[in-house]
């Protein structure tokens, strides 16, 4: 009896050892793009982008005039993947402003190296570029052929096909960058109004609002959905009235019904006020 329960003790002892000793299984874990699985085998323009409008803009940083609260830093880490940028010539340095460096500027190069970093942590993601040019465009070569982020650009003519995030992901061509002037400039600064086309940003209230095509022709492949209110300046009030779900979505819907495009740039004032991404999350279809 007694050497029964030793030889099974041995035997549970074995199965221990080997248990302990054998690797564990690798298990597959889906790719996200962008967030989530169902996005990598869209095209991009079947993906939703939440969007900030003059991303570089804020409070936090001591911006006059702001448009947020918080910088570029947050907005990726919320969940922002669109961002609209104004990129000026201050005393020979490439800088981020609005009107005038006076209210507000930040060093292009710094922002890059925000971009960069969050990029190269986070492999999986797209993130596009909105510039409002105030440079000569050749000027965006001495930015992007010097600094690791422009090797992830990505180039495509207006008469190709998008591709979808996968694609984009595996290619490591994750930086998709649209200007409004493009003469003279390197062939991954997209030119916008070939590409895209958007409504009217010139919004004083919510009575503004239209879903009437504004600039680039219908057939583009994007839409820029533009969605804040300026009266003059940026207003925090007016931006977590319109951000809101029920009327966000709503007018989202509107403009669907009326000239059936889908919005790939939601594009908010204060984003982080109201419901911005629960409705690109939704667009998404998540």
């Amino acid at each position: 009896m007694k050497y029964q329960r030793f030889t099974g003790l041995l035997a549970v002892l074995s199965a221990l050892a080997l248990t302990q000793c054998t690797p564990e299984t690798e298990v597959d874990v889906p790719r996200k793009c962008n967030l989530y699985e169902n996005l990598c085998e869209k095209t991009v323009p079947e993906v939703a982008f939440a969007t900030t409008h003059n991303a570089m803009s804020n409070k936090a940083d001591g911006w006059g005039g702001y448009n947020h609260f918080y910088g570029i830093p947050d907005q990726l880490q919320e969940g922002y993947r669109g961002f609209m940028l104004d990129i000026y010539e201050d005393e020979g340095v490439l800088k981020l402003c609005h009107g005038s460096c006076i209210a507000g500027a930040i060093d292009f190069e710094t922002v890059m190296d925000t971009y960069h970093e969050f990029m190269t942590e986070n492999p999986h993601e797209v993130i596009v570029f909105i510039f409002e040019t105030h440079i000569e465009p050749e000027r965006f070569a001495d930015a992007f052929d010097s600094h690791p982020l422009g090797e992830l650009a990505f180039e495509i003519n207006p008469w190709d096909e998008w591709p979808t995030l996968n694609t984009l992901i595996d290619t490591n061509q994750r930086l998709i960058m649209l200007s409004d002037t493009v003469e003279n400039a390197p062939s991954y600064i997209l030119d916008m109004w070939a590409h895209a086309v958007d409504v009217h940003y010139a919004a004083e209230s919510q009575a503004d609002f239209n879903c009437e095509f504004f600039r680039g022709e219908p057939e583009n492949q994007l839409f820029i959905f533009n969605h804040f209110i300026s009266d003059p300046l940026p207003n925090e009030t007016a931006a977590a009235e319109v951000n809101a779900y029920d009327v966000l979505m709503p007018r989202i819907e509107q403009c669907q019904r009326k000239n059936g495009r889908f919005p790939n740039f939601v594009t908010v004032d204060f984003f982080s006020l109201g419901d911005t991404l629960q409705v690109v999350k939704e667009l998404n279809g998540n």
